[in-house]
């Protein structure tokens, strides 16, 4: 259709042809190429759009029906192949997956012209271009220079990208860089971060805006699962590839390729998986992702290269490890139906160093309720000592000395946490992630869990008197060394012994008006009031507790079971530290 015109200036729609001249195309050309101009120079700014790849063009249908102004409309892009005129920037070219990246860039996609960027250039170990005569894809044709380079350095980027002949302009990014630099993250630093950071972050955004104006059919991203699931000791490295993956989302939406990919452990080695033992690779296995075989990445890549989505993440998982692992990340839940295993019911899942037999379905504190401290230091042992030799890959925990240090026994920062939260799972109680460290050897760890799980031993109840056998004075201090006996299994917050002290503080203080007025006038009050909470029932003196200390408090607690009576959302039952019960406000 034509593109009509009012005289006035005003557009029109095509139906209302009225007082309307229809423009020649020559006009046409000039009004399109000024205003081309105009947004070209940013003197119009450019219209609000969102891009979707035309393989999701139903996607981008429904987004073009509730666009609105602030979300501009939908545009589609049609993905392209690799111009093997062009040149592919690799960077990270001197690591393992760079080499493997450059063969089969060459090897499969026909890629003739190669800029590979790394901080050691040609000068690397085991040249690229020997390796390339080793897997016989050289020829003729093939053009491959290799630039020292600071890929994070705008300026060393631009300067490097200035090398490439105008005849073969850049038309692929394939970024690979990447440092670690493993650690809790209480032992991070801001330098720790900026080592991580610097390769993965501030990398992707010189790279983007150093290749503004390149014509590029592909932007590739190699992100880490860290990112997407989290990786013990690897803060600094999740955050850093998680903006990764936001960043190449970002460019995705402005109709830029981008795609980030999500790698989890290779099989091959490389310099940054080259120092992992065996007892890192367990826990890696115990996480439930499998090792991603060459021959599964590669494929993954050339995917990777048309993706109509910016974020991939390749990685095979074993659902059989998931359902035995610790904690479950929460985008993979959904593969485990059943829930995940509980300390309680994987206490005899390896042999006990004492032969002890345990029953999977009773509870820990169960099982420490009624015995001696040495009983339960032995148990405590027995699962301690069970866990470390599961985080180290050991098969039998009785040849793991109770004395021997941590470090000595091979534990890092990794496989410390690891141990952490085993045990916080298992006995319920929170330990701090430097809790191996500062506790070096087994029997430490246990002593201080010990403290902290502090169970009361069985013991003979405190009898309780007949009201009429302690009158008065004494009656009152019988029924608190009561309660007294029954509190002192409880775990208590700060604020609640607070309001305890207070309450009896309150108590010993006489009353401002005098005695209360008997509710029959026929019948005197009791001349000492603590006749009548001697004489209390027990269910009485739980109404008593619980109107005047705030704490509510089952009837277990009154009769013996102490340790199991609070209400709130702490577990003291399994020893879990409770942070807040349930009070009455009234």
């Amino acid at each position: 259709a034509a593109l009509l015109l009012a005289a006035d200036g005003r557009y029109v729609t095509v139906d209302a042809r009225a007082a309307v001249t229809a423009i020649d195309a020559g006009r046409r050309h000039e009004i399109l190429t000024e205003l081309a101009g105009l947004l070209d120079s940013g003197a119009l700014p450019a219209l609000p759009f969102t891009a979707y790849d035309i393989r999701s063009a139903t996607e981008a249908y429904r987004g073009s029906r509730t666009a609105t102004a602030s979300h501009g409309r939908s545009v589609l892009t049609v993905p392209r192949p690799i111009d093997p005129d062009g040149t592919v920037v690799l960077t990270g070219a001197s690591g393992t997956l760079g080499r493997l990246v450059l063969r089969r860039l060459v090897a499969e996609h026909g890629v003739r012209n190669v800029l590979l960027l790394s901080r050691s250039g040609t000068e690397a170990p085991g040249d690229l271009l020997d390796v390339l005569d080793t897997l016989d894809v050289r020829d003729d044709g093939l053009r491959i220079r290799s630039v020292a380079c600071d890929v994070a350095d705008r300026e060393q980027l631009a300067a490097a990208l200035a090398g490439i002949p105008a005849e073969h302009p850049p038309t692929a990014v394939v970024h690979t860089a990447g440092v670690l630099d493993d650690g809790i993250l209480a032992s991070l630093t801001p330098e720790r971060l900026a080592t991580v950071l610097r390769p993965k972050a501030d990398a992707v955004r010189a790279l983007h805006d150093v290749t503004a104006d390149a014509d590029l059919a592909a932007f590739v991203v190699f992100s880490s699962v860290a990112g997407v699931l989290g990786s013990a000791g690897q803060a600094n490295y999740a955050a850093a590839n998680a903006y990764l993956d936001a960043y190449a989302a970002r460019r995705h939406a402005t109709g830029a390729p981008a795609v980030s990919v999500a790698w989890g452990l290779w099989q091959e080695t490389s310099s940054m998986t080259a120092g992992l033992g065996a007892a890192d690779l367990g826990r890696i296995a115990r996480t439930g992702l499998l090792p991603t075989t060459t021959e599964e990445g590669l494929a993954a890549f050339d995917l990777a290269l048309t993706a109509a989505t910016p974020h991939l993440v390749p990685v095979r998982v074993d659902t059989a490890a998931l359902r035995t692992a610790d904690t479950v990340p929460p985008l993979l839940r959904d593969l485990v139906p059943v829930p995940q295993r509980r300390a309680a019911e994987s206490a005899s899942d390896t042999p006990s160093v004492s032969g002890a037999a345990t029953t999977p379905a009773e509870s820990l504190e169960s099982r420490l309720r009624g015995l001696t401290a040495e009983q339960r230091t032995a148990l405590l042992l027995d699962l301690v000592l069970a866990d470390v030799a599961q985080v180290l890959g050991h098969g039998d925990p009785r040849g793991i000395s109770a004395d021997g240090a941590f470090r000595d026994l091979g534990f890092d920062s990794l496989t410390a946490v690891e141990l952490r939260n085993k045990i916080t799972n298992r006995v319920g109680v929170k330990l701090s992630a430097t809790a191996v460290f500062d506790h070096p050897s087994p029997r430490a760890l246990v002593d201080h869990l010990a403290t902290k799980l502090a169970p009361a031993p069985a013991s003979t109840p405190v009898p309780t008197p007949a009201a009429e056998e302690q009158p008065g004075y004494e009656g009152i201090m019988a029924d608190l060394a009561r309660i007294g006996a029954r509190l002192n299994g409880l775990r208590l917050t700060g604020g609640q012994r607070a309001a305890l002290a207070e309450t009896v503080r309150g108590l010993t203080e006489p009353p401002a008006h005098g005695h209360p007025v008997p509710a029959d006038d026929d019948e005197p009050a009791s001349a000492e009031p603590s006749a009548d909470l001697a004489a209390a029932s027990a269910a009485e003196v739980l109404d008593f507790v619980t109107r005047n200390l705030g704490i509510s408090i089952t009837g277990d607690a009154m009769t013996g079971d102490a340790g199991t009576g609070m209400t709130g959302t702490g577990t003291t039952g399994t020893g879990t530290t409770p942070d807040t019960y349930a009070t009455d406000q009234s």
